[in-house]
């Protein structure tokens, strides 16, 4: 199944769609992740963020202006670089939150 009709049928209420999604990308996610120098465990939880996100946002996407890939990288991009922060430096985390 093609990625645009993977995604009408996530439009469409298909969960087992957006399932296949995250099996046709997870493995270039955790590898992307990997060369960040996340552990296991954070690039677990950067991935379940990332398509969480994306998720939430679906309907967002525009095909006109990007690639799928492309798209679903950037909210890898923001999560890595909000958890970089977190987890790395938790003391300027507090000062921006605060």
């Amino acid at each position: 199944m093609d990625i645009q009709t993977t995604l009408q049928h996530i439009a469409n209420g298909n969960r087992q769609a957006f399932a296949l999604l995250v099996e046709r990308f997870q493995r270039p996610l955790f590898s992307y992740l990997g060369r960040m120098g996340f552990t296991q465990a954070q690039a677990e939880d950067l991935a379940q963020e990332t398509f969480t996100r994306a998720w939430q946002h679906l309907g967002q996407y525009d095909a006109q202006k990007a690639e799928f890939s492309t798209w679903l990288a950037t909210w890898q991009f923001v999560c890595a670089g909000i958890a970089a922060v977190q987890w790395y430096c938790p003391a300027l985390t507090h000062r921006l939150c605060a």
